[in-house]
């Protein structure tokens, strides 16, 4: 990478945000860690300190809503790349879903969208061609017979369809913004390996990639309004009707 950037990761404590920041630093950028609780922070800070040397910058963030959000946008001052990946899986039953899990999924779409906002009205209003990085799914476009979750796919669908609205309105400015979909990367779910075309489930790792290529201005400057399926394939067996 050409520069290093101060990088918003938010649910970054563990699983892909965690392996987002490490990534990041060994690439010589400065992630900014974003949780739920300050004990999962201060446990996050430690393990990147254990394994790179490096200190890094903390926030604690509960993203439930429009507040949450504006306070966490005032919170981090200044950053160049906003990445929004702080997620709820949920796999229940649609006649299971009940109102809870509808407020929790919806509720952190909307902080995820007043986020992404305030960042954007800063950088706008400084002339800074910010980078967003969406972390989406394809339960977001494709609904997977194996798993069902529909609250998380509607939250999900609603945040790919984010990307294409704010990249069409804030191009102009020079702010990118796109979304990567995984298919299941949690290595250890093995039964779910028949509905990637790889015949694997992903990790944490081949996600990673796609977001260094997304934050490096000089290599994909002239990409956004994109959904990325980092999938194994997935999205392409679902497409063809392949039995779940």
């Amino acid at each position: 990478m050409a520069s290093t950037k101060k990088i918003l990761i938010t649910g970054a404590t563990q699983g892909l945000g965690l392996t987002l920041a490490r990534k990041l630093i060994a690439a010589g950028q400065e992630p900014i860690v974003v949780g739920r609780s300050v004990e999962k922070v201060e446990e996050a800070l430690r393990s990147l300190f254990e394994s790179t040397s490096i200190e890094v910058e903390g926030k604690v963030g509960k993203l439930v809503d429009r507040e949450s959000a504006l306070v966490l946008s005032e919170q981090v001052g200044d950053i160049d790349v906003l990445i929004n990946n702080a997620g709820l899986w949920q796999d229940t039953p649609f006649l299971d879903v009940d109102e809870d899990e509808i407020e929790d999924q919806l509720g952190l779409l909307k902080a995820t969208f007043f986020l992404t906002q305030a960042i954007a009205r800063k950088w706008v209003k400084c002339g800074k061609k910010g980078v967003i990085i969406n972390i989406g799914s394809i339960w977001g476009e494709r609904a997977v017979g194996k798993t069902p979750s529909s609250s998380h796919s509607i939250a999900k669908a609603g945040l790919h369809q984010l990307t294409k609205n704010v990249a069409q309105e804030l191009g102009k400015y020079g702010i990118r913004i796109n979304t990567i979909a995984p298919g299941v990367i949690t290595e250890s779910a093995t039964q779910m390996n028949d509905i990637h075309a790889l015949r694997r489930v992903g990790s944490y790792e081949d996600v990673a990639h796609m977001v260094l290529f997304l934050t490096d201005h000089e290599k994909s400057n002239w990409i956004t309004g994109a959904i990325f399926h980092v999938d194994g394939g997935a999205s392409a067996l679902i497409d063809n009707g392949d039995p779940l």
